[in-house]
């Protein structure tokens, strides 16, 4: 059933709204992240030191959003991605990633321009705000922020702790419940010290979990760098052309290539499913086209980067041709530099990959829960989150992903909607940029 739903919900013409939106907002902005990348870095990465008033720091926001995003999808959806979609799949998620860091921009400028603060003082809104506002509907806006819940609980919760416990299991077969409940032991006193907690924690935990992990997918390429560029040559030339016997088959391995890859893509770095303007919504900037910049950041770090990068280490080792499941994939792409030890690098990576989204995931979820249910259903919104984990471990892995790509599909449906309902105020931060020095 979960399978069937995924089909049906991630059909031609709902890729085609994720696609035609990144398309659009890239022209309306006329393409500024790719014309003026080093501007994009003074406005981000070169205000990093100014002083906070109020709020959590950009750098946090986008430190806890990666955390959120960059999470086993960099790794085990990139496999399950060249697996069933084959390796022109990469060239349809790195697509999707280059037109959705204009979506992410937008979908944090209007997080900024429809925050509000709350009866503690803090900034509260982000996507849930503006979608409430497109529609002018509190009922519609209620069902994005349970779909938001029910995301946080499948995807950013199920689905990262279903793929670490799978490889630590071949690495030490304990019961997967046992797992479970140790990923459940350490997100417990994270997730109730709140958000301040868990983005002071995602702020020390992203940088050198990304900068390890690139190490070692670039240890791989220098040592397989003959296969570099025939696997480039590989991605471009699958993208388009034909996989399988019989010309009939052409339209539908086509779709399915493209399908998979936008999938993977949107569960990789989630430009537009509007759950990185819930934490970038808190953040103390001067401007919102400034924090929409971080977005497109975020975007190109998770899957423009590491998200192709990790793509070429799987074909450059040979690993997609000779694996028949992602774990088998990673495992034998990293044999190439780890060696015998590349099962325990996997495990490891995964496990911290999986916590590290687990906590960002958990930020989100209860913001939803927020406006659902009020303060009261945080504690048994962050009881049933662990619960989660613990489930998580034991469940198929195909069901958690079908899971997942529903979850997914629900979410950007109206947050995509609401992107071009309110285009206007986009376009309008979009054309006269605020980047104050």
């Amino acid at each position: 059933m979960a399978a069937f739903w995924q089909a049906l919900l991630w059909n031609p013409l709902f890729l085609g709204l994720f696609l035609f939106t990144g398309a659009y907002f890239t022209l309306r902005s006329r393409f500024f992240v790719f014309r003026r990348p080093l501007t994009v870095l003074r406005a981000t990465f070169g205000q990093m030191r100014r002083a906070n008033t109020e709020g959590i720091s950009p750098f946090q926001a986008l430190s806890c959003s990666l955390a959120a995003c960059m999470g086993t999808g960099n790794i085990v959806g990139v496999a399950s991605a060249l697996l069933l979609g084959g390796a022109g799949s990469i060239f349809w998620m790195v697509l999707s990633a280059l037109l959705g860091m204009a979506t992410s921009c937008a979908e944090n400028i209007l997080g900024l321009l429809h925050r509000r603060k709350d009866q503690t003082g803090e900034w509260t809104g982000g996507s849930i705000a503006y979608v409430e506002a497109a529609f002018g509907s509190r009922k519609i806006a209620f069902l994005f922020a349970f779909c938001c819940v029910a995301a946080a609980l499948g995807m950013g919760n199920m689905a990262q702790v279903n793929a670490a416990v799978q490889a630590l299991c071949e690495q030490q077969p304990l019961p997967p419940f046992g797992y479970g409940l140790l990923f459940a032991a350490l997100t417990a006193p994270v997730i109730f010290g709140g958000a301040k907690r868990i983005t002071a924690l995602t702020e020390k935990l992203i940088p050198p979990l990304c900068a390890v992990f690139l190490l070692a997918c670039f240890a791989v390429l220098i040592r397989r760098r003959a296969a570099l560029l025939p696997s480039v040559c590989l991605i471009f030339r699958q993208a388009f052309s034909l996989r399988s016997a019989g010309a009939g088959a052409f339209g539908f391995t086509l779709a399915q290539t493209v399908r998979i890859g936008v999938a993977r893509g949107v569960f990789s770095n989630e430009a537009g499913l509007g759950s990185a303007p819930l934490i970038h919504a808190s953040a103390a900037t001067d401007s919102p086209f400034r924090q929409g910049l971080w977005g497109s950041i975020e975007v190109f770090l998770d899957t423009v980067l590491m998200g192709s990068v990790t793509a070429l280490v799987f074909l450059c080792s040979g690993a997609a041709q000779n694996a028949e499941t992602p774990a088998e994939m990673t495992v034998l792409a990293f044999s190439t530099v780890f060696g015998r030890f590349s099962g325990v690098f996997v495990s490891a990576a995964l496990a911290v990959f999986a916590f590290a989204t687990l906590i960002g995931w958990a930020c989100y979820g209860e913001k939803g829960a927020v406006y659902c249910f009020g303060r009261r259903g945080v504690l048994p919104y962050r009881l049933l989150y662990l619960i989660c984990i613990v489930s998580g471990a034991c469940i198929k892995a195909e069901t958690v992903w079908a899971l997942a790509d529903i979850f997914n599909a629900l979410m950007a449906l109206p947050n995509l909607t609401a992107l071009l309902f309110l285009r206007g105020e986009i376009a309008a931060q979009m054309k006269t940029p605020r980047l104050p020095e």
